[in-house]
């Protein structure tokens, strides 16, 4: 029951859902949205951030792993190859 509770404390997809229902249904909406409106078939995924610095962030890390799938164990730095 203990870890039960530290694990939907700490979850932030639950405590935003509890906290403020609305946007969490909005923010699945719209993904649902931009997903048809795209033309992707069935469902698409999304990941609402909270601000720019976040979104490059994410989408820096998204871009590397297109690059080389391997980057997310061995890291930027252990690369044999240069990534320009």
């Amino acid at each position: 029951m203990v870890g039960d509770w530290v694990a939907t404390t700490m979850s932030n997809n639950v405590v935003t859902y509890l906290v403020a229902p609305i946007w969490t249904l909005m923010e699945t909406r719209m993904t649902e949205y931009l997903s048809k409106n795209i033309g992707w078939k069935g469902s698409g995924e999304g990941v609402p951030t909270s601000g720019c610095g976040a979104a490059n962030s994410l989408a820096l890390s998204v871009a590397l792993y297109g690059v080389d799938s391997k980057i997310k164990d061995i890291g930027i730095v252990n690369q044999k190859k240069k990534l320009t």
